[in-house]
């Protein structure tokens, strides 16, 4: 990675751009340096010719606009979503064909949301009207109104089509048979309500804001209703799958499929344009699929996709037809029996919660990364989690548990889980399983907030509010620097003017001067009363968060107090070591003095020494 760089860039600031972090977002916009990514030669989909400017190839299926049209296309489109993204910045290369799935989803909404893209490095002063400081950024227009996209959602294209329904409160709705293959087919876990003339649907739509990894979409009407559960039935039955082709330098190319009798359409899945001319052939032999260009003998450059589905005759001849009806809901996911159909109350969004919270994971799962962050996470219906943790794995009761899955299935996630991976490891501590120890153990945990994440929340939202409130002080101070310049310009006016004219200009507007009077005083009056209000609750706000720093301080006296008793504890304890030590040299002299004392007779047949000779004084200080 090479680098030009001027005294205004930091070499920290643009190594984090190109390193991807600081959330994954480059945050560089400005043509001030030269970014020549000389590494990364197989990195799929980034616009090598975008990065050193030469002329490229449309790549992606959104709009791509321009300054000039940007502001029509607004207008055109009251309700849409635009990605501002630089062309050297690899995760705007990245979130490309996520946006453009999106842009085919959400094409299905009634009305449709249109979405778009812009390059905002080459057009610098539309990014900066939207405030975007990093790329990729992704912003809803409603209406004049403008929502920013969270990046820590996640960049996949079920999070994007999730946020704009959040905002928009719109769903996917099918209106033909062929909108049900192109919604299946891009996603693993699809939930389809099929309702009739007269049904409302309101627990469906509940229900759907309830999950940021299943999409909803539903069909309303009789006829259409009834015409998508015939095609639900056959699709159901035949398991159709998106098989990756991928790029090709050659005219053909062999993919090897999941299973055998199968069959491949023609049409690719993947999100096309229509000026591209591509066009493919598949042939199915056993379980490989041939894929072939067919309008000319080049390659393709494009990530290709196509639609393989168990063949028809002999899926009716080896499975089971379903029935589905009208009204119902029914549920696609790629694992265990792949097709479920509810039989519950179609009223009761926490019943229709638990029985899609049960099938959206695999009845007995093993501990992962994604599997954990969807038993642990704060869902609509918490559910709690059965866990055998063994060291080793134990085949007799991973058949027990399996069988025991079954009767669990919507109350309880049941997860096998070992002792070899950090999330692994940390479980058993959870479940107070020593690293000695050898046993398998069966636990039952439920997920809950900590304290300190409560504490968190609670504190939330009274940070927002003050943020708010802080945010707000200078737009009032404007408003009311506003009103003082208003005020004060029409007296300038007439100050420029003559005599005469102020006279006539005075007999022509002076009842429209004192009505503008009345809505200019007015105005104040309300510009004051509003800015009252903000003293008021900034006071307030003020006050709370005075009360917390006393009880903060409080709480740090108390623990000052305790380390100030730890320390003469601890004082104490020495003072009681030298009197033991010092009790210790008593006891011994005194036993001394008891030993001379019963043994005196022999002391005196032995004389001292001269140098041993005590004197008067010596013996009475030693009696």
């Amino acid at each position: 990675v090479g680098f030009r760089l001027l005294a205004s860039e930091s070499p920290s600031q643009i190594s984090r751009c190109a390193m991807g972090v600081l959330r994954h977002r480059c945050t560089n916009r400005s043509a001030e340096f030269t970014l020549f990514l000389l590494l990364l030669p197989a990195v799929a989909g980034f616009d090598w010719g975008g990065v050193f400017g030469s002329p490229t190839q449309q790549q992606h299926a959104t709009d791509e606009l321009h300054d000039s049209d940007f502001d029509d296309f607004l207008k055109q489109h009251p309700v849409n979503a635009i990605l501002f993204y630089a062309p050297w910045c690899f995760y705007s290369q990245q979130i490309m064909p996520a946006w453009d799935i999106a842009a085919q989803k959400l094409m299905l909404h009634d009305p449709p949301v249109h979405l778009a893209k812009i390059d905002a490095h080459r057009y610098g002063l539309v990014g900066d009207r939207f405030d975007v400081s990093a790329f990729p950024s992704m912003k809803l227009f409603v209406d004049g109104a403008v929502f920013e996209f969270d990046s820590d959602l996640g960049r996949s294209w079920q999070q994007i089509v999730k946020w704009v329904n959040r905002h928009i409160d719109r769903d996917h709705v099918l209106k033909s048979v062929e909108d049900v293959d192109h919604y299946l087919n891009d996603n693993d876990l699809n939930v389809v309500g099929l309702f009739a003339d007269n049904a409302t649907g309101t627990s469906f739509l509940k229900s759907a804001r309830h999950f940021s990894d299943v999409m909803f979409a539903e069909a309303r009407g009789s006829d259409i209703a009834t015409q998508v559960a015939e095609h639900l039935s056959t699709h159901a039955t035949l398991t159709c799958e998106t098989v990756q082709v991928g790029k090709n330098r050659e005219n053909y190319k062999q993919v090897s499929l999941p299973r055998a009798f199968m069959h491949c359409g023609s049409q690719p899945r993947n999100p096309q344009r229509p000026e591209w001319t591509d066009s493919f052939s598949a042939a199915v032999e056993g379980t490989v699929v041939t894929v072939r260009r067919s309008d000319n003998s080049d390659g393709w450059e494009q990530n290709l996709q196509l639609k393989c589905c168990d063949d028809e005759k002999h899926a009716a001849e080896n499975k089971e037809k379903h029935h589905v009806t009208v009204p119902s809901v029914v549920m696609f996911m790629p694992h265990d029996e792949r097709f479920a159909i509810y039989d519950g109350d179609l009223e009761n969004v926490h019943a229709l919660d638990r029985w899609i919270m049960a099938r959206r994971t695999p009845m007995l799962m093993r501990l992962n990364q994604e599997n954990a962050e969807k038993i642990f996470e704060a869902g609509p219906e918490r559910i709690p989690g059965l866990f055998l943790i063994s060291q080793e794995p134990d085949d007799r009761l991973e058949v027990v548990l399996r069988k025991a899955s079954r009767g669990l299935r919507g109350r309880v996630f049941v997860c096998i889980a070992g002792r070899s991976t950090q999330l692994e490891r940390r479980l058993a501590s959870i479940a107070g399983i020593e690293e000695e120890s050898s046993e398998s153990v069966l636990t039952l945990i439920e997920p809950h907030a900590s304290s300190g994440v409560q504490q968190q929340q609670q504190q939330q939202p009274f940070l927002q509010q003050q943020a708010q409130l802080q945010a707000q002080q200078p737009q009032a101070q404007q408003q009311q620097q506003a009103l003082e310049q208003a005020v004060q310009e029409p007296q300038r006016f007439l100050q420029r003017r003559s005599p005469q004219q102020n006279l006539l200009q005075t007999k022509a507007t002076g009842q429209s001067r004192a009505s503008d009077e009345k809505a200019v005083a007015a105005r104040e009056e309300r510009l004051a009363a509003e800015g009252r209000q903000l003293q008021m609750q900034y006071a307030a706000l003020q006050q709370k968060a005075a009360q917390l720093q006393v009880e903060e301080q409080a709480d740090k006296q108390k623990e000052r107090n305790l380390e100030e008793r730890t320390a003469a504890l601890n004082q104490e304890e020495e003072h009681l070591k030298v009197f033991q030590s010092q009790l210790v040299k008593e006891q011994k002299k005194i036993w001394n003095v008891l030993k001379r004392r019963k043994f005196g007779g022999q002391a005196q047949a032995s004389p001292r020494a001269p140098s041993e000779q005590q004197s008067p004084q010596q013996q009475q200080q030693q009696q």
